[in-house]
């Protein structure tokens, strides 16, 4: 299984230069004053943080991903379930998307096999949760799609990427058989501290970071 070769400094860094970071926050810098407005910044912060997260461990691991190996995108991911479940309704919010009712992944890792075909090796979840019960959850989750899709998905690994918080937990296969699990070089609490560096501070094109979108909205960070 692909593992994240960075530490964590490096991870933190070259995310900032990544191109999908520029997406996530022109697209917080957008949105901001909306949530502002509706005194949601708590909802803000945690859909920022879980965007910039899932877009972190995937640009870490699709880096890192061996030759004959595809690892699709969180938004490729969905696009693929929202073929499975053509007839099920979107959710999105400003930053992510889903489906209604439907557990949906934040990855899959295809093997590419003679003809050009895709074989499904692995389905992923890059969680900041360290919650037993949200695991569990997942993992009911995981149960019913393979339940409900046994060609494609019988003989694939179910794989959580989490933060060391919950590796020093000890959330690990001895608590859940059917989960493997990679552990991020850093905290839930060091990545926290890195959401709240960019909204504070990261100011890449001179108009003041996020949270002077705070203060000319009246609000405070």
């Amino acid at each position: 299984m692909v593992e994240i070769p960075q530490s964590r400094k490096e991870l933190f860094r070259n995310f900032r230069q990544h191109e999908r970071f520029r997406e996530i926050y022109d697209r917080a810098r957008e949105y901001l004053p909306f949530y502002a407005a509706r005194g949601n910044l708590e909802d803000f912060k945690k859909d920022f943080a879980g965007a910039v997260y899932e877009d972190l461990i995937y640009t870490a691991l699709d880096a890192a991903t061996p030759e004959g190996m595809i690892l699709l995108s969180p938004q490729q991911t969905f696009e693929f379930f929202q073929d499975l479940y053509p007839d099920v309704p979107d959710i999105h919010n400003v930053f992510q998307s889903s489906l209604e009712n439907v557990s949906v992944p934040d990855g899959l890792l295809f093997r590419l096999s003679s003809g050009s075909a895709l074989i499904p090796k692995a389905v992923l979840e890059y969680t900041l949760s360290s919650k037993l019960a949200k695991v569990q959850r997942k993992i009911e989750g995981w149960q019913a799609l393979k339940d409900k899709f046994p060609q494609l998905f019988s003989n694939t690994n179910y794989v959580f990427v989490a933060t060391k918080t919950s590796m020093e937990k000890g959330y690990s296969q001895r608590h859940f058989q059917e989960v493997n699990f990679i552990y991020a070089p850093f905290t839930a609490g060091q990545f926290k501290d890195y959401v709240n560096s960019l909204i504070a501070h990261y100011n890449p094109n001179g108009q003041g970071p996020l949270a002077s979108v705070l203060v000319n909205n009246n609000s405070s960070y």
